[in-house]
């Protein structure tokens, strides 16, 4: 990204639109400084701030056509396997949970599709189907999935899945965009790897509602 492109700013309000805008629009700050927005980046995703906005000084916002790049702030965090869609020796998404203070499993979202790198899932949740063979996997989850956990914008169709013994940690990169309400990421996760070093009980807790 060039310096001289690195600038994140507001659009201007409609001529009319000031007075209302004033009481109703809180405005963001914006920079020539890559250093700056950085450190902005970094700074406010406590705060619930995915990222930054980069464009030219001097475009305008046209929907559909390229030019506004969002710059989002990325991490890492642990969870545990509750489901996976597909078939156990060849998962397509995995859905993701964490225990509460009471010792429940609560869903808090799931990975994009994990593909070939998945493969190292693929034989943990093999091996632990092996040792378990017949052994009924229970949920505290709906099945199928509302589609309202789906993490996809729009989606209107509920997710099957097949439940999985919550013992396989993996660690995937999420965005800052946690609804606190909801208990869940907002958008879809990526699978990174499986944490074969912790288990279940490794894995931080949420709070309890």
């Amino acid at each position: 990204m060039a310096r001289n492109a690195a600038t994140a700013r507001p659009p201007r309000p409609a001529r009319g639109a000031a007075r209302w805008a004033a009481a109703a629009v809180q405005l963001c700050p914006q920079t020539t400084d890559i250093e700056e927005a950085q450190a902005w980046a970094a700074d406010w995703e406590a705060a619930g701030v995915e990222g930054v906005i980069a464009k030219d000084p001097d475009g305008r916002y046209q929907p559909g056509r390229p030019g506004w790049i969002k710059l989002k702030t990325r991490s890492t965090a642990e969870a545990i396997v509750g489901g996976v869609t597909g078939s156990l020796s060849a998962p397509g998404v995995l859905l993701l949970g964490l225990y509460d203070a009471a010792g429940r499993l609560r869903y808090v979202g799931q990975t994009m599709p994990v593909g070939e790198v998945g493969r190292e899932l693929d034989m943990a949740l093999v091996r632990y189907v092996t040792l378990r063979r017949g052994a009924d996997v229970r949920t505290p989850w709906p099945r199928p999935l509302p589609a309202a956990w789906s993490g996809r914008p729009g989606e209107r169709r509920p997710v099957p899945y097949i439940p999985v013994q919550p013992t396989v940690v993996v660690e995937v990169e999420v965005d800052a965009a946690f609804d606190e309400d909801a208990g869940r990421w907002r958008h879809r996760t990526r699978f990174l790897r499986v944490r074969a070093d912790l288990s279940a009980y490794d894995v931080r807790r949420m709070s309890a509602s």
